[in-house]
């Protein structure tokens, strides 16, 4: 590994799905870190208000 990326996401959205748009850059040189939001702030799933990435 040569580079570690703290990438963030945006309000109601999941860090797992999150990531996958950044699967064309991973690579063995890079790490990504994308740590999960607090989920106390978020509403129930069925009321979150969240848009997919890409």
């Amino acid at each position: 590994m040569q580079t570690c990326w703290f990438v963030l996401h945006g309000y109601g959205q999941l860090a797992g799905s999150f990531l996958e748009a950044f699967r064309p850059l991973a690579d063995a040189s890079r790490l990504f870190v994308a740590p999960e939001g607090l989920s106390r702030f978020y509403l129930e799933a069925s009321q979150a208000r969240w848009a997919p990435l890409g």
